[in-house]
């Protein structure tokens, strides 16, 4: 079975990443961040995002969590869509380790809109209600879609005229900003996000991710934060390798621009098969169609994918930066001929 499709997780590692790995371990060098790579790596990182502090991390879910626990108190809440994978694929961890409560919205393509921020107004100084403090969007969404300039900005805004921070889950960042032709800081910090997750391993690395301050004053304590999380790896020259290795040219770059093309190629090959829908446009390197259930449980049989919604018979399918045509064309080429037979 081709497993492929399901996530862009399923890819192995961009061999660049892997020699640079390798490479590390050459060497001798002190523990826990505190090492010449390190330094290296958050020197190219400004590059590309401007004025931040960086902090090498594991896990997705750990980065958004100890992020969330920089900024806000336990009493506090995050407003984000109802989608965000703060909500969904968490486990309900940010809730449990930083004690703050979310509150999910409702959301167009997984896109919040700000008229859903003020929604919360009248919680403020109220001592039986959360305190909302954080709006939490993510770049691209889980939905597939990405944020304009104009709507990341105005987001910003209402965040914070309302003394709310901005977090941006940016697990795919890289995608949308290839897709939007902007350096990652020109769709983040400079719109005024605060704090960004800023994603390595959907973009091809083997592990790690990135803390990103825009807001340097949240970054105070989170030293501490990290290594309560369970974030702080002993060995974190070997993360800060892989970023600077994917950040020091357009090595990101080209990862995302196949993962985004080989996303449109699949796009127009399932739009080419009769009775088989596209929920929307690919925006990243995500794929939304809707296919009659029994294709649906014929297909999968043979190529891994996700089951987006399952009453509208909709599916999920990724690419990577591996993702090569002769698949697409397998996978669309067998789905046309179960079609025939629907």
């Amino acid at each position: 079975m081709y497993q492929g499709f399901f996530s862009d997780n399923c890819a192995g590692i961009l061999p660049e990443i892997m020699d640079a790995i390798i490479s590390e371990n050459n060497d001798f060098a002190r523990p826990y961040g505190y090492d010449q790579t390190t330094a290296e790596a958050r020197e190219v990182l400004k590059k590309h995002l401007g004025d931040a502090e960086v902090n090498f991390m594991l896990t997705g879910t750990g980065t958004n969590v100890s992020l969330i626990a920089s900024a806000l108190k336990p009493y506090q809440a995050v407003i984000c869509p109802e989608t965000a994978h703060i909500n969904v694929d968490e486990c309900g961890a940010p809730e449990r380790f930083t004690s703050c409560r979310l509150l999910p919205v409702p959301s167009e393509n997984g896109k919040l809109n700000p008229k859903e921020i003020t929604k919360f107004a009248h919680y403020s100084g109220f001592e039986h209600n959360v305190q909302p403090a954080m709006v939490s969007i993510s770049q691209a969404t889980e939905a597939g879609s990405l944020y304009t300039v104009d709507e990341i900005k105005e987001i910003a805004r209402v965040a914070h005229e309302n003394g709310m921070f901005l977090h941006m889950d940016g697990a795919r960042i890289t995608n949308a900003a290839c897709a939007m032709g902007k350096t990652i800081g020109e769709i983040s910090g400079e719109l005024g996000v605060d704090l960004l997750s800023l994603g390595g391993t959907k973009a091809g690395m083997m592990f790690g991710e990135a803390a990103v301050f825009f807001n340097k004053r949240l970054a105070e304590n989170f030293k501490y934060i990290r290594k309560q999380s369970m974030q702080l790896l002993s060995k974190y020259r070997f993360v800060a390798a892989q970023f600077k290795r994917m950040f020091e040219d357009d090595l990101w770059l080209r990862a995302a621009e196949h993962a985004n093309s080989t996303a449109a190629y699949l796009g127009n090959r399932l739009e080419a098969i009769d009775g088989v829908k596209l929920s929307r446009k690919p925006e990243v390197n995500a794929v939304f169609a809707q296919i009659p259930r029994r294709a649906i449980d014929e297909i999968i049989k043979e190529f891994g994918f996700y089951i987006w919604n399952e009453e509208l018979n909709e599916v999920r399918l990724m690419t990577n930066f591996a993702t090569e045509k002769k698949d697409i064309d397998a996978f669309t080429g067998r789905l046309a001929e179960i079609m025939k037979a629907v």
